[in-house]
């Protein structure tokens, strides 16, 4: 803006004899000499900084020429607006408000006030917040628009086909926040598949609208059931929907409607208007009901949340990467594909070497069943050529595997062991043992097999082999394994396919 309109802004350093009571000043343009006006200088002598708690921030100002003091406030039109003096809005602020809002624009309002002539520098110093941001009059609103970054819509088209919920918590206005996430898929209306509904408080009840302007709320009763809440939004509905709420509806929701709370937990997509104390609650109650939750952020006001999620990535190298276990060099939500990636490529890997390694001693403990039935076992040097040679190997490659290219719609299990994976182990135990079970009995079955002797001489041309009938099994043993990672493999692949492996 200070590009468009000419103004310059210079910072008051020491060197400054305004320093002491000066943070900053604003000039105006060199004038042409056909303009009479001069130059204007404004200096800044307090600021009060942005909160999210509070939607604004303001600046004392004064005219170095003319002494003459303002006070400029700009925040959200909300706030702005319940500021201002009632005679200074204009009265078509809330439709002018929803136009811009619902085109996806970011909308900011201003308001100023000029302080009293008697008012010293000293007073300005001293003078609470509150009394300088009231009683404004209003002065207009200023609209935004921030083009999505390239790769936002694929990062979140590749989310929500594995199966995340993908969702937007916002201090912006809920019906930007609508129009955004329609635009990049978080709520999907490919052919108008997904109606969003707005949660909202009414009195001490709680109502639903379409976030069409055009639609009416429908009202809950003061007493009512989960299937009532259903039966409501059907009324609404027929299609596939999911909520929006601001802060105001979402803690009166929290407070006093458990089961609306709950649908809102599992449905919701759009938090707006969130402070950052109720973007740490929503993780937590997100976490409470059984979700993994990861957050990516990149202001201060998301610290909370960044620090509760199971994994938090912050955006930027600010405050918020103090808080968040991961910050990302890349300020791209595309992080949180790489980290669902890696994340399940290291749980997979896991589940599958315990599992493998699981196999390894029931197939070498069944070798040993076997040999023991004959009076005989496997020497010390099969043992640790097959530690060594076979199995670590396997082992480490195994750990070594990559993740997938894309998500797969399917998540891994988070458990090492449960029904499916033990149904499937002794099936393997049970195939295992008739395979090795049938090359025993085929083993006696050859000529050379003499089952009162431990030890024959065969002849080669290429030298002299030993085989025992010890040796044979542990040729058996090796062959085993060579088929199960065949079977491992095609498992892998099939985990591939599932997992996102």
């Amino acid at each position: 803006m200070l590009n468009f309109t000419g103004w310059s802004f210079e910072e008051c350093d020491e060197l400054n004899p305004l320093s002491s009571f000066v943070s900053a000043i604003v000039s105006s343009p060199q004038q042409d000499e056909e303009d009479n006006d001069d130059p204007k200088e404004i200096a800044i002598i307090r600021s009060f900084p942005f909160t999210s708690e509070l939607q604004r921030m303001s600046v004392v100002t004064k005219n170095l020429e003319t002494d003459e003091m303002i006070a400029f406030c700009k925040g959200s039109p909300e706030m702005i607006h319940s500021l201002s003096l009632d005679d200074t809005i204009p009265g078509n602020f809330y439709s002018e408000l929803d136009s811009y809002t619902n085109e996806g624009y970011r909308v900011i309002a201003f308001g100023w006030k000029v302080l009293d002539s008697e008012t010293s520098w000293h007073s300005i110093q001293t003078m609470k917040r509150s009394e300088l941001e009231c009683n404004l009059n209003f002065t207009g609103l200023l609209i935004m628009e921030n083009h999505l970054k390239e790769d936002t819509t694929g990062c979140i088209s590749e989310l929500v086909y594995s199966n995340t919920k993908v969702c937007m918590v916002t201090g912006d206005n809920i019906f930007t926040a609508i129009s955004v996430s329609k635009k990049c898929g978080i709520v999907p209306c490919h052919g108008g598949l997904h109606d969003v509904i707005v949660v909202k408080k009414e009195g001490d009840s709680v109502a639903f609208q379409l976030d069409s302007q055009e639609q009416t709320s429908t009202t809950l009763p003061a007493k009512y059931s989960q299937m009532e809440i259903v039966n409501t939004i059907i009324g609404i509905t027929s299609r596939p929907y999911v909520f929006a709420v601001a802060e105001t509806a979402f803690n009166h929701v929290a407070e006093f409607h458990p089961l609306v709370y709950e649908m809102l937990l599992l449905k919701g997509k759009i938090f707006a208007r969130m402070k950052p104390g109720k973007k740490q609650k929503l993780v937590e109650d997100l976490q409470k009901i059984g979700f993994t939750v990861s957050m990516c952020g990149d202001g201060a006001n998301d610290c909370g949340a960044l620090k509760a999620a199971h994994a938090g990535v912050s955006l930027s190298e600010a405050e918020a990467s103090i808080a968040a276990p991961f910050t990302s060099a890349n300020p791209s939500i595309s992080c949180m594909i790489e980290i669902l990636r890696q994340g399940r490529a290291a749980l997979v890997t896991a589940s599958v070497t315990f599992r493998f390694m699981a196999m390894y001693s029931m197939i070498q403990f069944i070798t040993q069943l076997l040999h023991y039935s004959i009076g005989t076992n496997m020497t010390d040097s099969q043992f640790l050529y097959i530690d060594m040679f076979v199995i670590s190997g396997i082992a480490a490659t195994l750990g070594h595997s990559q993740p997938a290219e894309n998500l797969a719609p399917s998540t891994p299990k988070a458990q090492l062991i449960d029904f499916k994976v033990f149904v499937l182990l002794t099936l393997h135990v049970i195939i295992t043992f008739g395979f090795q079970f049938f090359v025993f009995m085929e083993v006696k079955t050859y000529p050379f097999y003499d089952p009162n002797t431990d030890l024959i001489l065969m002849t080669y041309t290429l030298g002299n082999v030993w085989k025992t009938r010890r040796f044979l099994l542990f040729l058996r043993f090796n062959m085993l394994f060579m088929v199960l990672c065949c079977v491992k493999d095609l498992l892998l692949e099939g985990q591939h396919i599932v997992t996102g492996r």
